[in-house]
This record gives C-alpha cells, structure tokens and sequence, in this order.
C-alpha cells in the first residue's frame, strides 16, 4: 500500500524483481497496478475474475485466460539471463584431498582389485595389469 501512495508523488520508478510471478499468477498484479492502472478497472477482484478457475469450495484451481498477463509482460518487463546481466560465469574447480574412514577405503580397495575397465566399444577385466588401478584413479576424481 505504501508504494501505491508513494506512486502519486514519484516521477520515475524502476521496479526489479529475479521472479515477477512468485508461484502464482496472483503475485504480478501489484506491478500491473503500478505500470497500468487502467488494465483491470474494477481492481483485483476483477483481475481474478478474468483470470481464475475455482472449484465448487471458492479455492483456485486454476489459472486461465494468461494471454492479457504475458502482453503486458512482454510491454513492461524486461527479461535477463544471469549470463546476459553479468557475463559468463566463471567456474573454479577445487579438488581438496581428504582420508578415507575405514569402510571407504575397504570398498575401494575390493573395488580397486576387481573392477572394469570401461572403454568406449568394450569393457577391460580389472585382472589386467594396470586396469583396477586406471579404473580406481578415474572414479576417485569422479563427482
């Protein structure tokens, strides 16, 4: 309510949001009401007669009609990726070494002595020299 009163004496307004529609479709109309009025002439009971499907208890089930909705989104809004706003982002990887308990490290060396090898056409047996050590250096530095 403060900011629809502040409206009358403010000459510019500059509205941001990460999410306009907060779950449900309910939550834009404040903005409607502040870039145009005029939409929903009658106010917010208006503006879920034409945009909700109750069920026979009054609750909303549904909402309909949204093409009004994404017009006025579409004139008002003004719609960013992360990428676009802040540039690419950059990704730093860090590997931190860490102990294994007792019971890791008892299943990673049965998994070492008898695992498989997986290449791209066929599979190796982990009973070849140097398999369940390749295998078992891949899966420690997969996650």
């Amino acid at each position: 309510m403060v900011t629809f009163k502040a409206m009358e004496h403010i000459k510019y307004f500059l509205a941001m949001t990460g999410t306009i529609i907060n779950g449900r479709l309910s939550s834009v109309y404040p903005c409607i009401q502040l870039c145009n009025p005029n939409l929903y002439i009658n106010g917010y009971d208006e503006f879920e007669m034409v945009h909700t499907l109750r069920d026979t208890y009054g609750n909303v089930v549904a909402w309909i009609n949204t093409p009004p909705i994404s017009k006025f989104l579409g004139t008002y809004g003004v719609r960013q990726t992360f990428e676009q706003a802040y540039g690419k982002e950059m990704k730093a990887i860090v590997v931190e070494p860490c102990d294994m308990d007792p019971k890791q490290y008892e299943a990673y060396k049965e998994f070492e002595e008898t695992a498989l090898l997986e290449l791209e056409d066929s599979w190796l047996e982990g009973t070849l020299p140097g398999v369940n050590f390749a295998t078992a250096n891949r899966s420690s530095h997969v996650g």
